[in-house]
């Protein structure tokens, strides 16, 4: 709640770059609170600040379209500029909460195509990045998830061992 604050405040300064990261962090930081163990222990899922960062992104396309059509194209230029800024600075973490999300959104719809490739992605992304030997396993087990719901079995089970070692090795 407290970033999403910040976010809107942002938002309301004009601020949109950063307001967009504030946003984009609440979300991947929702996702990943949703994504942890929870011991058996009954919990909420919220998906507030995915709801949120979603709006932004609309009122955004909205703001950059107003601008062009009033000309002010140097103004849509040096928006573009510190988005473009802002993201290439976004954090590792969020990137892979970011691919993680979006493949449980796609397994959850059945849109295995989908879950597979975001999975894939993040598995490739958790690979190059270190410290993120957590994300790769989860990752890896979610794409074996997706393997085994398509009855791919070998594919699965490759990618299941590759997990165990991934959590043996921690």
């Amino acid at each position: 709640p407290a970033m999403l604050g910040w976010a809107e405040l942002l938002e309301k300064r004009g601020d949109w770059a950063n307001a967009m990261e504030r946003y984009h962090q609440a979300a991947a930081l929702e996702t990943a609170r949703d994504r942890e163990d929870h011991h058996g222990q009954p919990f909420l899922s919220s998906t507030i600040a995915q709801t949120a960062y979603r709006s932004a992104q609309a009122r955004l396309e909205e703001h950059i379209k107003e601008l062009k059509v009033a000309g002010k194209t140097p103004e849509v230029a040096a928006l573009e500029q510190q988005m473009q800024a802002a993201e290439s600075s976004a954090g590792s973490t969020v990137k892979l909460q970011e691919l993680m999300h979006s493949g449980d959104e796609a397994r959850a719809n059945r849109r295995l195509d989908e879950a597979e490739n975001f999975y894939k992605q993040a598995v490739n992304f958790a690979d190059k990045t270190s410290g993120s030997d957590e994300t790769l396993a989860t990752a890896l087990l979610d794409l074996g998830g997706v393997y085994g719901m398509r009855q791919n079995y070998s594919e699965g089970d490759a990618v299941l061992h590759r997990a165990l070692k991934v959590i043996e090795k921690n």
